[in-house]
Protein backbone atom coordinates (compact mmCIF):
# COMPACT_ATOMS: atom_id res chain seq x y z
CA UNK A 1 0.00 0.00 0.00
CA UNK A 2 1.33 3.68 0.22
CA UNK A 3 1.95 3.84 3.68
CA UNK A 4 4.36 0.96 3.41
CA UNK A 5 1.71 -1.47 4.83
CA UNK A 6 1.24 -4.51 2.60
CA UNK A 7 -2.23 -4.36 0.86
CA UNK A 8 -5.39 -5.51 2.64
CA UNK A 9 -3.62 -4.54 6.46
CA UNK A 10 -4.92 -1.43 8.27
CA UNK A 11 -2.38 0.52 10.68
CA UNK A 12 -3.74 2.69 13.27
CA UNK A 13 -2.43 4.69 15.23
CA UNK A 14 -2.29 3.78 19.17
CA UNK A 15 -3.94 6.85 21.18
CA UNK A 16 -1.89 6.93 24.16
CA UNK A 17 -5.52 7.29 26.69
CA UNK A 18 -6.65 3.95 25.58
CA UNK A 19 -4.59 2.69 28.73
CA UNK A 20 -6.95 4.65 30.94
CA UNK A 21 -10.10 5.05 28.89
CA UNK A 22 -10.67 1.98 27.00
CA UNK A 23 -10.63 2.17 23.25
CA UNK A 24 -14.52 2.68 23.48
CA UNK A 25 -15.20 -1.34 22.38
CA UNK A 26 -17.20 -2.03 25.69
CA UNK A 27 -19.88 0.11 24.72
CA UNK A 28 -20.71 -1.31 21.53
CA UNK A 29 -22.57 -4.18 23.03
CA UNK A 30 -24.51 -1.72 25.82
CA UNK A 31 -28.15 -2.65 25.50
CA UNK A 32 -30.14 0.31 25.58
CA UNK A 33 -33.59 0.84 27.06
CA UNK A 34 -36.38 1.80 24.86
CA UNK A 35 -38.70 2.88 27.37
CA UNK A 36 -38.91 6.71 28.17
CA UNK A 37 -36.28 8.26 30.96
CA UNK A 38 -39.65 10.03 31.84
CA UNK A 39 -42.00 8.07 34.41
CA UNK A 40 -46.00 8.33 32.84
CA UNK A 41 -47.16 10.77 35.32
CA UNK A 42 -44.24 13.09 33.89
CA UNK A 43 -45.06 12.23 30.03
CA UNK A 44 -48.51 12.86 30.86
CA UNK A 45 -47.73 16.40 32.49
CA UNK A 46 -45.44 16.89 29.68
CA UNK A 47 -48.11 15.92 27.01
CA UNK A 48 -50.41 18.55 29.17
CA UNK A 49 -48.49 21.40 28.52
CA UNK A 50 -47.74 20.75 24.97
CA UNK A 51 -51.56 20.89 24.21
CA UNK A 52 -51.95 24.07 26.55
CA UNK A 53 -49.28 25.98 24.47
CA UNK A 54 -50.85 24.75 21.28
CA UNK A 55 -53.83 26.12 22.77
CA UNK A 56 -52.97 29.76 23.66
CA UNK A 57 -54.07 32.36 21.23
CA UNK A 58 -51.75 35.20 20.29
CA UNK A 59 -52.70 38.83 20.08
CA UNK A 60 -50.73 40.80 17.42
CA UNK A 61 -51.19 44.54 17.00
CA UNK A 62 -50.25 45.68 13.60
CA UNK A 63 -48.97 49.31 14.74
CA UNK A 64 -46.42 48.13 17.04
CA UNK A 65 -46.04 44.57 16.14
CA UNK A 66 -46.44 43.40 19.34
CA UNK A 67 -47.32 39.53 19.94
CA UNK A 68 -48.57 38.80 23.45
CA UNK A 69 -51.78 37.62 25.89
CA UNK A 70 -54.60 40.09 26.48
CA UNK A 71 -53.69 43.10 24.75
CA UNK A 72 -57.30 44.59 24.14
CA UNK A 73 -57.49 44.30 20.29
CA UNK A 74 -59.70 46.05 18.57
CA UNK A 75 -59.58 46.62 14.74
CA UNK A 76 -56.15 44.83 14.77
CA UNK A 77 -54.72 47.85 17.35
CA UNK A 78 -53.36 47.12 20.58
CA UNK A 79 -54.63 49.46 23.71
CA UNK A 80 -51.32 50.83 23.76
CA UNK A 81 -51.30 52.20 20.58
CA UNK A 82 -55.02 53.22 20.50
CA UNK A 83 -53.96 55.87 23.81
CA UNK A 84 -51.38 57.49 21.52
CA UNK A 85 -53.39 60.09 20.00
CA UNK A 86 -52.64 63.23 18.89
CA UNK A 87 -52.50 66.33 21.58
CA UNK A 88 -53.10 69.67 21.77
CA UNK A 89 -49.14 70.38 20.83
CA UNK A 90 -49.14 68.11 17.78
CA UNK A 91 -48.70 70.06 14.31
CA UNK A 92 -52.20 69.37 12.56
CA UNK A 93 -50.67 70.04 9.42
CA UNK A 94 -49.21 66.42 9.08
CA UNK A 95 -50.77 63.12 10.24
CA UNK A 96 -49.84 61.85 13.24
CA UNK A 97 -47.48 59.41 13.93
CA UNK A 98 -48.00 56.89 16.59
CA UNK A 99 -44.98 56.36 19.02
CA UNK A 100 -44.26 52.54 18.34
CA UNK A 101 -45.31 52.59 14.90
CA UNK A 102 -43.39 51.84 11.60
CA UNK A 103 -43.49 55.05 10.61
CA UNK A 104 -41.53 56.47 13.78
CA UNK A 105 -38.53 54.07 13.03
CA UNK A 106 -38.94 51.96 16.17
CA UNK A 107 -39.76 48.75 15.35
CA UNK A 108 -37.42 46.02 14.84
CA UNK A 109 -36.44 44.70 10.92
CA UNK A 110 -39.61 42.55 10.45
CA UNK A 111 -37.01 40.21 8.55
CA UNK A 112 -36.58 36.96 10.32
CA UNK A 113 -33.18 35.20 10.30
CA UNK A 114 -32.83 31.66 8.96
CA UNK A 115 -31.73 30.29 11.39
CA UNK A 116 -34.85 31.75 13.70
CA UNK A 117 -37.51 30.86 11.75
CA UNK A 118 -39.11 28.51 13.36
CA UNK A 119 -39.04 29.25 16.97
CA UNK A 120 -41.76 28.36 19.48
CA UNK A 121 -43.41 31.43 20.69
CA UNK A 122 -41.73 30.28 23.79
CA UNK A 123 -38.26 29.82 22.05
CA UNK A 124 -38.70 33.54 20.70
CA UNK A 125 -39.64 34.97 24.50
CA UNK A 126 -36.81 33.49 26.08
CA UNK A 127 -34.17 34.38 23.74
CA UNK A 128 -35.47 38.05 23.37
CA UNK A 129 -33.63 40.59 24.88
CA UNK A 130 -35.25 42.28 27.97
CA UNK A 131 -34.44 45.36 29.77
CA UNK A 132 -34.89 44.66 33.17
CA UNK A 133 -35.91 48.17 35.60
CA UNK A 134 -35.92 48.31 39.45
CA UNK A 135 -37.13 50.68 41.38
CA UNK A 136 -34.52 50.27 44.77
CA UNK A 137 -36.00 52.18 47.83
CA UNK A 138 -34.03 52.99 51.03
CA UNK A 139 -35.40 52.95 54.22
CA UNK A 140 -33.67 53.67 57.41
CA UNK A 141 -34.17 51.78 60.54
Amino acid sequence: GPDGAPDGVEIHEVDEFDAFFGDGSDLMDIDLPQDSALSRDEAECLRKFDDALRALSYDTCVCCHEIGFDMDIIDEVCGRCRKDVPGNDDNNDEPHVRKWSDRNNVNPLLVVPPELQNLTLIEQMLISPVKCIAQVRYTRG
